[in-house]
Formats: structure tokens, C-alpha cells, sequence
């Protein structure tokens, strides 16, 4: 929520924010990523979680639009 926070206080009065996350419930790590070395975590989110954080953060949820995942 310390983040979401954040995110809000720096927008300027009236300004929307654009968020987008994949659905899920696990953490994906990568050593590799188009053949350079990383060290990266993927932290995927529910709906709801996400949803209560950023009301939790002061913000107003206009729309919550979920799509299917691409078939590969």
C-alpha cells in the first residue's frame, strides 16, 4: 500500500491512473531474460487484493477490466 501511496500523492489533482497486472497467485524469479542475466521477480495479483490496495491508498476505482490470457 506504501508504493500505491506514493503513486497517488505524485499524480496531480484529477489524474488517472493506468494499472495493469497479471492475475494470479505465485511469483515467477528469472536468472535469464532475452539472453541477458538478471535477477527478476514476476509478483502476480488478484483482482480483489489489488483492488482493495488501491482503495486502501485513496484511490477511486472508475473501471476494473480483466481479459483472457493469450492462448500460448
Amino acid at each position: 500500500v506504501r508504493t500505491l501511496r506514493e503513486l497517488r500523492r505524485v499524480l496531480m489533482p484529477g489524474a488517472l491512473l493506468l494499472l495493469s497486472f497479471h492475475i494470479g497467485d505465485e511469483t515467477i524469479h528469472l536468472d535469464e531474460w532475452w539472453e541477458q542475466r538478471v535477477c527478476v521477480d514476476f509478483h502476480f495479483f488478484q483482482p480483489a487484493e489489488m483492488s482493495g490496495w488501491l482503495r486502501a491508498a485513496g484511490f477511486e476505482i472508475e473501471e476494473l477490466i480483466e481479459r483472457e490470457p493469450y492462448p500460448e
